[in-house]
This record gives structure tokens, sequence and C-alpha cells, in this order.
């Protein structure tokens, strides 16, 4: 690491503490030590010191999301962590990190996808691959036992859902999921033979139903806010969210989005009947969709009425 020295009137003024001299990586190592010895608080302190003598260190940060995590202050650590991935988007310790923070708050599926992408880094520093290795057997099977769990509490995919929907595919397909109830209902459906409770699908349509007179949701606003978790997502994994959309009737919201990095595009539908709130998706992963499958799955969605 480069040294560098703020005066103690700089530090001051950046709301910074100042210890005696030290720079960043002796800052870095009296974290450490305050960290392991359970004073997150003092070592958050010594990290902002390190981060502001070298604020390009990703380490510095995501060592603090573990301090805040620790302390249980989410939000901070959040921001912490995506700072990290934010200044070096190569650091699999990062989404690793991040993706333990959302096992915390029970997002799972977002765990789920920043442990994967933790773990698909195929190099890193000489320096970290013991490490990384032991982190990709570890995590590989923590997203194992993560979708296992899902599967042991998912629902009977043979369910019904209580508010009867009407929807044109072929026989290809087939209901895989249900879970909800009166108020608030989702169904998904996928190929024949393809396992969709562990992800392991190249096609899904999927059916969200929000009863009108419990959820009062303004189409506009229940897009953007989709568009926005959306975002957020993406940026976690240090990726782009490209939205485009679609032709539409009146009334309703079509529209398309895709993850750079990822081959995998997904066209939406949003639309209300008598009062009640649907949104419907057709994904495809592993490829983008030519124009053909695009028609076919925009009839699909066309499809959905319901009764």
């Amino acid at each position: 690491m480069k040294k560098k020295i703020l005066t103690a009137a700089v530090m001051l003024a950046m709301g910074l503490t100042s210890f005696a001299a030290m720079d960043a990586e002796e800052y870095f190592e009296a974290a450490n030590k305050a960290y392991h010895n359970g004073d997150y608080k003092t070592a958050v302190t010594y990290l902002k010191n390190a981060a502001a003598l070298q604020p390009e260190e990703s380490q510095f940060y995501f060592t603090m999301g573990m301090c805040y995590s620790a302390m249980g202050d989410y939000t901070n650590a959040e921001a912490a962590y995506l700072q990290a991935v934010k200044i070096q988007p190569n650091d699999f310790r990062s989404y690793l990190l991040l993706g333990d923070l959302r096992e915390a708050q029970g997002r799972i599926p977002a765990a789920i996808d920043l442990w994967k992408k933790g773990t698909s880094f195929e190099s890193v520093p000489e320096s970290a691959q013991v490490f990384y290795s032991n982190a990709k057997t570890i995590y590989t099977a923590k997203i194992d036992k993560a979708i296992a769990a899902q599967n042991k509490t998912a629902p009977d995919a043979g369910k019904k859902s209580l508010n009867k929907i009407t929807i044109k595919l072929t026989p290809e397909w087939h209901q895989a999921y249900f879970n909800g109830d009166k108020n608030k209902w989702i169904i998904e459906y996928g190929l024949n033979g393809e396992e969709v409770k562990s992800y392991k699908w190249t096609k899904l349509v999927t059916v969200n139903y929000f009863n009108g007179q419990t959820y009062n949701f303004n189409l506009d606003n229940y897009y953007n806010e989709f568009i926005s978790s959306m975002k957020k997502h993406a940026a976690e994994l240090n990726e782009t969210l490209t939205v485009s959309p679609l032709a539409s009737q009146t009334g309703e919201i079509w529209f398309e989005w895709s993850i750079s990095g990822r081959n995998e595009t997904e066209l939406c539908r949003l639309f209300k009947q008598n009062g009640d709130l649907f949104f419907v998706h057709y994904a495809q992963k592993g490829a983008y969709l030519t124009p053909a499958e695009k028609n076919a799955a925009v009839e699909i969605l066309k499809s959905v009425k319901a009764e």
C-alpha cells in the first residue's frame, strides 16, 4: 500500500479521529485487531481513517461492512460493501459478504445470486488463491443448502390459485410452483423436465397477483418500484440494467429488461383487471431472445386473463 499522511486538522475537519500518526496499513492492522476483539465501533473508526488515506483500497470498505454487519447496522454495511464492489469489481470477497448480508435480511434469492457471482471468478490474485479455493468450497455448499431449503418449504406445485386465470401455453409447459393467499399470490410455469424450484430452468413464465382492495397499487408506481429494485440488484452484482419499452395496449405497461453479464432476457406486462393488479413476465436465460422467440413470448403474455 502507498503511505500517505493527513494532518490532525484535516482529519478532524473530515470527521475522522486523530490517532497518533499512522499510515493506512497501520490503521488497517489496528482495525483488524479491534474487530477480532469484538470492538467493532473502534474498528470502523480505524477503517475510516485508513480509507481517507487510501480511498482506492476496497478491503477497507468490505471490512467496514463486516463491522457494521456484526453491529446489526445493515444500512451502513450495505453501503460499505457496495463501495467495495465499485472500487474493485473483481474482488470476490465483496460479493460473498454482501450475499451474507442478504441472507441475514432474509433475501435468499438475492444472496444466492451474489454467492454465485462471488464463486464465478476464474482468476484471483496469487495472494488470495488459497483463501478463494476454500471460500469457493464453502459458498458452493451454502448455495446448495439455500436452494434445498427453499425447495423443502415450497408449496405444492399442483395447488391452484385462489383467483382463476387463463393462460395459453403449449403442452411442453406445466405449472411448477404456486404460493400465496386470496390477497396475493404467484404462479410459475416451467418447461417439462426442468427443475424450476432449483433455478435450473431455461424458460419461465411467472404471474403475480395483488388484490386491489388490499394492495391499492398504481401501475406507474409499481413499475417504478420494480425497476428501482432491479437497478439496485444489478449494482450489487456490479452490472448494468437495461430497460426497453414494448408496444402495449392502452392502460397497460409492457417492457423488456436484461442485466449485463447475464445471458437472460425478461419480457413483462403490467395490467389491472377489476381493480386487481397482475404482473406477468416471461424469462429466458442462456441466450437472448430471437425475434421469433420474442413474438411467441409476447403472445403468451397477451393470453393471460383473469376470470
